[in-house]
């Protein structure tokens, strides 16, 4: 009799486990991968310098620590190929991991990300030429390959170009910004086509000193949000990161 009620009791108990289980939504316990990539223009030290606190403030990690989270790094300099620099969370089990110790791996992993920030601000000594389109389309070619739930570039710089294929500086600055949006927008894709850009968030930031860089960076980043969002991306402008 004993062993029969215990029977009972343990088929009760797991009819009602279940029942629980089926619930819970599924996705409850479920991590996602966020990656971030940052560019800073290095080629005027007078340009905005990133804050670690907005850029680790895109990765949610305080609401959702055991997510993974991928943190690339490179510079904008006189020349379209420079070093990359990457870190990474990998996911964790909500259900299996030590709390403690995960709270240790996304404050090594804060820290890290600080510190790599922080080095790169000792490198922006100014140069005279500016290559930007490339990287930007090379970072963007590269992102698109990645698999993750969400991709985030944030790109540092007044994106005037100055290179052998096109140049906003000298006697032609006057004459390219006064084009129309459309045909600024042909001259770039001429040197290089976008990927697709879905499901990725893009950050410009720069904050002018003059009206005459103002009118010169609102030009040129309604070019850039043209042709990103024309292939899917969020494009935000800003003079700050704030996440939106």
């Amino acid at each position: 009799m004993k062993t029969t009620l215990l029977i009972v009791k343990l088929s009760a108990l797991l009819t009602l486990l279940f029942l629980c289980i089926k619930l819970v939504p599924k996705d409850l316990f479920q991590t996602k991968e966020s990656i971030v990539s940052l560019m800073v223009d290095i080629t005027d030290s007078s340009l905005a310098k990133p804050d670690p606190v907005s850029v680790m403030e895109q990765f949610n990690l305080l609401q959702s620590k055991f997510n993974g989270a991928t943190f690339r790094m490179t510079s904008l300099s006189d020349v379209s190929v420079n070093p990359i620099s990457q870190l990474v969370l990998r996911p964790a089990s909500i259900l299996l991991s030590n709390e403690i110790s995960r709270d240790k791996e996304v404050k090594d992993f804060t820290d890290s990300v600080s510190k790599s920030i922080s080095d790169a601000e000792s490198n922006a000594k100014g140069r005279s030429n500016s290559s930007i389109y490339f990287p930007i389309v090379k970072e963007l070619t590269q992102l698109s390959e990645i698999t993750a739930n969400s991709k985030t570039l944030i790109v540092y710089s007044d994106l005037m170009e100055n290179s052998s294929e096109l140049s906003f500086y000298g006697i032609n600055k006057s004459i390219l910004l006064n084009e129309p949006v459309e045909k600024l927008t042909a001259r770039f894709l001429e040197m290089s086509p976008l990927p697709d850009l879905s499901n990725m968030v893009v950050y410009f930031i720069y904050q002018p000193e003059n009206p005459e860089e103002d009118a010169a960076y609102k030009k040129i980043s309604q070019v850039y949000q043209a042709m990103l969002s024309q292939k899917g991306a969020l494009v935000h402008i800003q003079a700050n990161l704030i996440k939106n």
